[in-house]
């Protein structure tokens, strides 16, 4: 099965995109379309048969116009979006600060309060990103969210559902509040 994940940056969309992967022993791509990438995957994904990509919306905005390049050439597209912006923010400038985006951290009261101008404007430069990814959705994928996922877990049926997996191996380990890169806990950091 080819299956696309168009998310944006802090949403839980590496960790999905990896389970997604694991569940169906697809082949994982990261950003293809990503500027830091030295090599052009788009030729190579369109011949594969069992694949799950993630793509970040604003990396192929310029080059993408609409949806119907990756309905074409996908079996299942998934949206993914985030509704508390503040975290998310809080997450983007954690990562872009300290360039690290796939290891666990604590942030104390100091650094939230040194930090809050940015956060402030992050937050509002994600609230227009979200749309950038909303404006992806058809009648033909699916809309999930971070907290549905990872926090009240209210998403996790439907996405399930709509994917056609009904037994999972990995579901437990790999989305679990362990696998959370923000940890509000500063012994967990060390322990780990």
């Amino acid at each position: 099965m080819k299956i696309l994940i168009i998310a944006d940056s802090r949403t839980g969309s590496t960790n999905l995109t990896n389970w997604i992967g694991y569940e169906f022993g697809s082949t994982i791509i990261h950003e293809p379309y990503n500027p830091w990438r030295k090599d052009n995957p788009e030729i190579k994904l369109l011949k594969m048969k069992n694949v799950c990509v993630k793509i970040n919306p604003h990396d192929v905005k310029d080059t993408i116009p609409d949806i119907t390049t990756f309905q074409n050439n996908f079996d299942k597209i998934v949206l993914l979006t985030r509704t508390n912006f503040r975290e998310q923010s809080i997450s983007l400038l954690h990562a872009e600060n300290s360039g690290d985006w796939h290891s666990s951290y604590f942030l104390d009261d100091e650094w939230l309060k040194k930090n809050e101008d940015k956060i402030k404007k992050y937050e509002n430069q994600l609230i227009e990103r979200n749309k950038e990814t909303l404006r992806w959705k058809t009648e033909n994928n699916i809309l999930i969210t971070y907290e549905g996922i990872y926090i009240d877990k209210g998403d996790l049926p439907i996405l399930k559902k709509y994917l056609g997996l009904e037994k999972t191996k990995y579901e437990d380990i790999m989305l679990s509040d362990k696998q959370k890169y923000r940890k509000h806990n500063p012994l967990i950091k060390k322990i780990m």
